[in-house]
């Protein structure tokens, strides 16, 4: 199994080489236009440079949205272990019965 997750590896990368080499010729313009401001950048900006920046981004965007969702549910969890450790659950005990 280690051989075919290899295997797609090289491919992908493989792949990730060819698209960047092939569009790294291709040049943009970028401009912010807010009807309040605008911004253009002095020179054009590959394309294949914009899409990497724009998946980084999104891999930063996701890491530190997963990361805080990790605080709060470590911060819950140490909570909920210090009110089992002082048998005292919030309100009455479910599992008491009637």
């Amino acid at each position: 199994m280690r051989w075919v997750w290899l295997t797609l590896g090289v491919l992908l990368l493989v792949v990730v080489t060819a698209f960047t080499m092939q569009n790294s010729s291709f040049r943009a313009p970028l401009q912010l236009d807010l009807w309040v401001a605008a911004w253009k950048l002095a020179a054009p900006v590959s394309v294949s440079v914009l899409m990497w920046s724009s998946f980084g981004a999104g891999l930063a965007v996701a890491g530190a949205l997963l990361g805080l969702r990790g605080l709060r549910l470590g911060r819950r969890v140490r909570q909920l272990e210090q009110e089992l450790a002082m048998g005292s659950a919030r309100g009455k005990d479910p599992w008491a019965g009637a």
